[in-house]
C-alpha cells in the first residue's frame, strides 16, 4: 500500500507522462508487481475462472480501502492476476487518480496565491514606510520652516532688545 505522499507523487508521474511500468518501476523500484495490480481498475481477462476472481478481488479492494488510481491504456490480452509486467505497458488515470490530481493542482494554485499575495503585501508594507518617512520629513521641513518664519517674525524685536541691553549695558 502507498502513502499518500506516494500515491500524489505516483498520479503526478502518470500525468507526466511517464506512464509505462518501466517508468514506474524506475521511479518506485520498491513497488511490487501485486501492488501495482492493487492500483489497476482493469479486470483479468485470463485464469481459472478468472470472472469470480475478479469479484472476490474488487471486495478485497474495496475491504482494504485501495483506491483504484490507474487502467491500462491498453489491457494486454493475457491480463491475470499473476501477470508479468512488460516495460512498455502503459497507463492512464482512473477518475479517482484525475481527482487527486484535481487536488494536488488545487493545492499548488493556492500555495501560488498565498506566494503572491504575501509579495504584494511586502510591497505594501514598503510603500506605507516610504510615505510614512516622506511624511515626517515634510512635516518636519514644514515645522522647521515654520520655526525660522516664527524667529524672522521676532527679529525687529530681537534686533531692539539687544540694542537696547547694549545701551543699558554701556551706561553701567
Amino acid at each position: 500500500m502507498l502513502t499518500q505522499k506516494e500515491i500524489e507523487k505516483f498520479v503526478t508521474l502518470i500525468n507526466s507522462g511517464k506512464n509505462t511500468y518501466k517508468d514506474i518501476h524506475n521511479e518506485f523500484p520498491n513497488l511490487s508487481d501485486s501492488t501495482l495490480i492493487d492500483l489497476i481498475g482493469d479486470d483479468f481477462l485470463i485464469g481459472d475462472d478468472f470472472e469470480t476472481k475478479n469479484f472476490i478481488y474488487l471486495s478485497n479492494r474495496i475491504s482494504k480501502k485501495i483506491p483504484i488510481l490507474i487502467f491500462f491504456t491498453k489491457v494486454p490480452d493475457n491480463y491475470s492476476e499473476n501477470y508479468t509486467f512488460k516495460d512498455d505497458d502503459s497507463f492512464e488515470l482512473s477518475v479517482h487518480g484525475e481527482n487527486i490530481l484535481y487536488q494536488i493542482e488545487k493545492e499548488y494554485q493556492s500555495e501560488q496565491n498565498t506566494k503572491e499575495a504575501i509579495r504584494w503585501a511586502k510591497y505594501a508594507t514598503i510603500l506605507t514606510l516610504i510615505g510614512l518617512i516622506y511624511q515626517f520629513i515634510t512635516s518636519a521641513k514644514s515645522s522647521i520652516l515654520n520655526l525660522l518664519q516664527s524667529i524672522s517674525g521676532l527679529m525687529p524685536l530681537i534686533f531692539l532688545l539687544l540694542f537696547l541691553f547694549s545701551k543699558h549695558h554701556l551706561l553701567m
